[in-house]
């Protein structure tokens, strides 16, 4: 019966700080890590068959693949699809991700579902609306059929509202379009849709005071001096006027600024 034996027989094993290094008698070697090191029963004198020292070529290739996702599941948790994708920026082949996906799953540590409900959980609590919450998912590397399976609209109004104190405080010295204008485009943002945004400002009543009026008329004198290099007279106000219409302050308060600087002439 023939031998299965390579030849391939172990005659030093060097032990380093990370890497432990067997050389056969051929003048061949094999380097692996602690980790894949472990995985074998090797000592000075043993004959591995052919079978044998594939599996451990094996090892010695996974072995930096191994080092890169340790580093990686030690700074977070991550998504299949993004591990896939960092292990091929790594010059990873296909067959040694599929292994390195199955392994690290049988761990626990690549697991989509657990962690995307984590992720949805965090956005939650930011108040994040429906829509960047999926957006955000998917550009984490999520599958959109799991992203849509898991994340459904939840308490949207009420998202939405935990905002609205906040911006109208920043935005007081806005008039009131422009203020809305900018309550709108923020939630947008957050992801949250109009069918929500739109009753939501319907329901705030706003009010404007001393503030809208101080800060309308440093907006006029700015815009004034800058169109007066170009423009006079009648041209002048019409751009003066569609300007600050444009910025949401009414016709009566543009007119008295113009009043007052045609007074002031």
């Amino acid at each position: 019966m023939p031998s299965d034996n390579t030849g391939k027989t172990i005659v030093k094993l060097s032990y380093g700080k990370k890497i432990i290094s067997i050389q056969f008698e051929d003048g061949s070697t094999v380097q692996l890590s602690e980790r894949g090191y472990s995985q074998f029963y090797l000592y000075q004198g043993k004959t591995l068959s052919s079978k044998e020292f594939t599996t451990l070529k094996e090892a010695e290739s996974l072995d930096p693949f191994h080092l890169y996702l340790q580093h990686m599941f030690a700074r977070g948790r991550y998504s299949e699809k993004m591990i896939r994708q960092k292990l091929y920026t790594r010059k990873a082949q296909r067959f040694q991700i599929e292994q390195l996906i199955s392994e690290y799953k049988g761990y626990g540590l690549i697991d989509d579902a657990s962690l995307l409900a984590e992720w949805v959980e965090y956005y939650h609590e930011k108040q994040l609306g429906y829509k960047a919450m999926k957006r955000k998912l998917e550009e984490k590397g999520f599958a959109s059929e799991l992203v849509n399976q898991l994340v459904k609209p939840h308490l949207e109004k009420e998202k939405a509202t935990q905002y609205v104190p906040m911006l109208l405080k920043k935005n007081q010295h806005l008039p009131i379009q422009e203020r809305k204008q900018h309550i709108y485009s923020y939630l947008l943002t957050k992801g949250f849709d109009q069918s929500v945004i739109s009753p939501l400002l319907d329901g705030i009543v706003f009010q404007e005071d001393e503030a809208v009026d101080l800060h309308g008329k440093k907006l006029f004198e700015i815009a004034k001096s800058r169109y007066s290099k170009k423009y006079k007279g009648r041209e002048l106000h019409q751009r003066l006027l569609s300007y600050m219409r444009s910025k949401g302050y009414t016709i009566h308060k543009i007119l008295r600024w113009l009043g007052e600087e045609q007074n002031n002439d």
